[in-house]
């Protein structure tokens, strides 16, 4: 036989043998030899809502495209599938959003993977997130949104993307995102947005930006969002804003702490009771607003000034509730200042350089309950220029040097009046307590600022003061005021003659321990000896 049929036979009885191998042995699926991590819920908790369950995922460990399988079996007890209304992972390391736990908790309606490492969203995450209501991604480091990645939730009313690495806001990982109104977009790296950004969210009502990168916003940016209510540009690095609004909800702008130079905002429809943050800025022009009645305006630490045309612009708002200035050059307040603001209750005024204030400035403010003028170089108040504010209740005037101003017949300037804070002024204390006492025979309280207060160790009721060392009679002083630093000195050494008694007591006790222990050492010691004494005689005998 030759060497070619030798090595056909060979063939024939291996594939003989291959044939019987394949029929008797089953088939093998190689992933049968791969472990296929289980998780489970950690911790389930009862919600109140129709005996439902939050499903707490703790310490799960994730990589895209790994296998797992969910468990819901609990302390022993399988919980259905359906009962969970929460989903929640704490402590865990997933660097994507695993669109199983949506095949698996159909019914889940708030999603929680927030400080879970999540880099990246994808296009088919929330693919099966039918029910899903809010969705929870915050404190992660997610760096990118594909497109549509939520399109597929539907009925998701809240989004938040807060505290990631968000460069660029991707509009369109948020198509025909009918139903969600909340979408919180803060502490991210975003530096612009295309001015149809929101366009394809149109029930969109809550948009929190503060603390990105924003250099620039287009007018149109909110046009098309018709429910829009609160807006929230603060902490960006914006140098004009201008916004046009065709909804009538608007009720909050936060644009705080920016580098704006130029504010005007309009409304294509009348807009009511509408509160507008720009405190920390650079504003030294203010547009009137069109349409919309703004109730409170915060422009404190802006570039305003008196001689300035938009300082009256600001005080020509006459829907003006709440009115803060400070930290601008105002110098002093005169005629015709707030003459529109017929509406104000509160004014703020702190730290303006004010140096007069006349009687005519105040005509107008007859709803007043608040002043505020602390940390002005005002030398004294003519109480007849206040005398216009009938309903004035609280009169702050921290840190102004108003130690010689008159306030004893306060009442009849102010009839309505009730407190005074004067924290940070150069009261002599004994004239002080003088004051406080004459002031509540009135109903009307002096009272110190805590958050601004001077830690001074002389003070009466609270109130930092100083202590005239050119004389010795503190008779105009109450007992407590006048006695605290002694109070203080009697309290320290007494609390010493006691440490020192508890000292001598501890050392006695410690020595009498001692000796009795010797003693009974000793005491021990001869009784040995006596018993090894009778012991060593017995046995001699």
């Amino acid at each position: 036989m030759d060497l070619i049929g030798v090595r056909n036979s060979i063939l024939r009885i291996v594939l003989i043998l291959f044939g019987i191998c394949h029929f008797v042995t089953p088939n093998v699926d190689l992933n049968d030899s791969v472990v296929i991590p289980v998780i489970n819920c950690s911790y389930v908790e009862h919600e109140i809502f129709y005996n439902t369950r939050a499903c707490i995922f703790d310490n799960i460990v994730l990589l895209e495209e790994e296998p797992f399988k969910i468990d819901t079996t609990y302390e022993g007890t399988f919980i259905h599938h359906g009962l969970f209304k929460t989903i929640k992972f704490i402590n865990s390391h997933i660097n994507y959003v695993p669109k199983k736990f949506f095949q698996v908790f159909y019914n889940a309606e708030r999603f929680y993977m927030n400080a879970s490492d999540v880099e990246k969203v994808r296009y088919d995450a929330f693919e099966y997130a039918i029910n899903v209501r809010e969705i929870y991604l915050d404190h992660n480091r997610i760096m990118l949104l594909e497109d549509q990645a939520f399109t597929p939730a539907q009925q998701t009313s809240l989004i938040d993307l807060s505290h990631n690495l968000l460069e660029f806001f991707n509009k369109k990982a948020f198509e025909r995102q009918t139903q969600l109104r909340r979408l919180y977009l803060s502490y991210n790296r975003i530096d612009k947005l295309d001015k149809d950004a929101f366009h394809s969210i149109p029930q969109l009502s809550v948009i929190k930006l503060d603390y990105n990168l924003i250099t620039n916003i287009e007018p149109e940016l909110f046009s098309q969002n018709l429910f829009i209510e609160e807006i929230d540009l603060s902490n960006n690095k914006l140098l004009t804003l201008e916004l046009h609004f065709r909804s009538n909800r608007v009720r909050k702008l936060l644009a705080y702490s920016n580098y704006i130079v130029k504010f005007w905002i309009k409304s294509h429809v009348p807009t009511y009771d509408v509160s507008v943050n720009l405190a920390n800025n650079k504003i030294a022009q203010f547009c009137l607003p069109q349409n919309i009645e703004i109730v409170i305006l915060n422009v404190e630490n802006n570039r305003f000034q008196q001689d300035l045309i938009e300082i009256t612009n600001i005080t020509a708002l006459t829907t003006l509730r709440e009115l803060y200035l400070g930290q601008n050059k105002l110098l002093k307040l005169e005629a015709g200042t707030f003459a529109n603001l017929i509406n104000l209750k509160y004014l703020g005024l702190p730290s303006t350089d004010l140096k007069e204030i006349y009687k005519d400035a105040m005509e107008p403010l007859q709803n007043l309950t608040v002043l505020d003028i602390s940390y002005n170089p005002l030398k004294t108040i003519d109480l007849d220029a206040l005398s216009p504010l009938v309903n004035l209740r609280s009169l702050y005037i921290n840190g102004d040097d108003l130690s010689g101003m008159d306030i004893n017949n306060v009442r009849d300037y102010l009839p309505n009046i009730f407190e005074i804070e004067i924290s940070d002024t150069q009261w002599n204390c004994a004239k002080l307590e003088e004051r406080i006492h004459e002031m509540r025979n009135k109903s009307v309280y002096l009272k110190a600022n805590q958050l601004r207060y001077s830690n001074r160790r002389d003070s009466v009721n609270g109130i930092p003061c100083y202590v005239d060392k050119n004389t010795t009679n503190f008779s105009n002083l109450d007992r407590h005021e006048k006695y605290s630093n002694w109070d203080f000195n009697w309290f320290v050494v007494g609390g010493t003659i006691l440490a020192i008694i508890l000292a001598i007591i501890l050392i006695v006790k410690t020595v009498k321990y001692i000796l009795v222990n010797k003693r009974e050492r000793h005491n021990g010691y001869l009784q040995r000896q006596h018993r090894d004494m009778f012991t060593d005689v017995q046995y001699s005998d």
